[in-house]
């Protein structure tokens, strides 16, 4: 019979291997989307490795997103600078290396940056204020992100 810690260890390094499998399943230069453990999540990465990846994720208290170039998370409380055509974002990092978007300013930019990746079929060029850049192709982009973007935590 198991120990209830055990169990806990079991159930634990199953849901990590399932996360590590679905997370190496994603495509590689086509934009997805998934839905597990109560999140959405829209995205694309450009390697097997992840060491380029965007990432929108809509949950029960709002949307964010989520940066990696050259393997390197944004720096904490910096920018993320993003061009599409003739769009630019200036894109503010928390302390945790993550977008939210529970300001005004915050709601503007996410949806702003939402329709500009669907009705776009270049290319999203992303540079980290530590210098690293890379560059997401956004054919596909429509077909996986809605036409309506999900919830912000600022209109929660």
């Amino acid at each position: 019979m198991m120990s209830k810690n055990s169990s806990i260890l079991l159930q634990l390094g199953l849901s990590l291997l399932v996360g590590t499998a679905a997370a190496n399943a994603e495509p590689i230069g086509r934009w997805f989307y998934g839905y597990g453990q109560g999140v959405l999540e829209y995205g694309i990465k450009n390697d097997s490795a992840g060491g380029d990846y965007f990432s929108i994720w809509c949950d029960y208290k709002g949307a964010g997103a989520w940066f990696i170039v050259s393997r390197k998370d944004p720096l904490p409380l910096s920018s993320v600078f993003v061009v599409i055509n003739d769009d630019q974002f200036e894109i503010p990092v928390r302390e945790d290396h993550y977008f939210h978007t529970d300001s005004h300013v915050e709601y503007s930019i996410f949806r702003s940056l939402w329709e500009a990746i669907r009705t776009n079929n270049g290319v999203m060029h992303v540079r980290l204020s530590s210098g690293e850049t890379t560059t997401f192709p956004l054919k596909g982009a429509a077909k996986a992100l809605p036409k309506e973007p999900c919830e912000t935590a600022f209109e929660k």
